[in-house]
């Protein structure tokens, strides 16, 4: 390709929040050149129809691990219904990050696209034409496949995401949870959101935390969120069982 020396740039002003058009703009190139440039680097632009996979496609140990920590932090799957044949109906994966975690976006993306065929895309947005840094969202799908629908149908039984009353929670699951949805407190322990669970859910997961991890928690609940609570005794496992995974760019949240 004509523009190949360009890759790196046209890669590096991609991650940092530039527009195809402000790449384009200032590399003197054309957009054609940039967008070709992003995709052989795996980022698609502009919403496209859902990339499919009609054989079905084998799950791993580890992808499961991966899917179970990002539907309790980040993700969701989505099923699409083509003319209204059920028989069309599959599913995929499908995580939004912003663009200012882009280092933590490829480190999710590269753990998934080593499991399944996965893709990026960047959305750029304008808040009142006023130029911010949280400027863009990057979403990462995966195929569309019938081996997702099992998890659609065990995370969304009635179209409504819960948690699974045989999760099994690992070291790698609850560092990708954490990252997407956990933070650090002063008492020196950490919390994990999940404000969009029941507190039945909640139940579920200290109970999956104790058995799984040896990790002990309690539920705090401040009138409208309410959130699980390492207790202190368990800080320093949490910690020695998640920080191999966590990626270097999230290191910041753990004491």
């Amino acid at each position: 390709m004509k523009y190949k020396q360009y890759k790196d740039s046209v890669v590096n002003k991609y991650s940092q929040g530039n527009t195809s058009i402000q790449i384009s703009e200032d590399l003197n190139i054309p957009s054609y050149a940039v967008r070709r440039l992003l995709y052989e680097n795996n980022i698609r632009l502009g919403r496209k129809t859902p990339f499919k996979s009609k054989n079905q496609i084998s799950i791993s140990s580890k992808l499961v691990e991966i899917i179970n920590g990002s539907l309790l932090g980040d993700g969701f799957l989505s099923r699409y219904i083509m003319n209204n044949n059920r028989k069309n109906c599959n599913s995929k994966l499908m995580i939004n990050y912003s663009t200012v975690n882009n280092e933590y976006t490829n480190h999710i993306f590269n753990l998934l696209n080593l499991e399944c065929k996965t893709y990026k895309y960047c959305f750029n947005r304008n808040l009142e034409n006023k130029k911010i840094k949280d400027n863009g969202i990057i979403t990462i799908n995966t195929c569309q496949n019938q081996s997702f629908n099992s998890f659609r149908d065990t995370w969304y039984p009635f179209g409504i995401k819960i948690v699974p009353s045989d999760i099994i929670l690992t070291s790698l699951t609850l560092a990708i949870w954490f990252q997407d949805d956990g933070y650090k407190h002063k008492s020196g322990s950490y919390y994990l959101c999940t404000d969009n669970f029941s507190f039945a859910d909640l139940k579920i997961l200290q109970k999956a935390l104790l058995r799984d991890l040896n990790i002990k928690s309690s539920v705090h609940w401040n009138g409208i969120k309410q959130r699980i609570y390492i207790k202190k005794e368990s800080s320093e496992i949490f910690k020695n069982i998640t920080q191999s995974f966590i990626c270097p760019f999230m290191k910041y949240k753990l004491h």
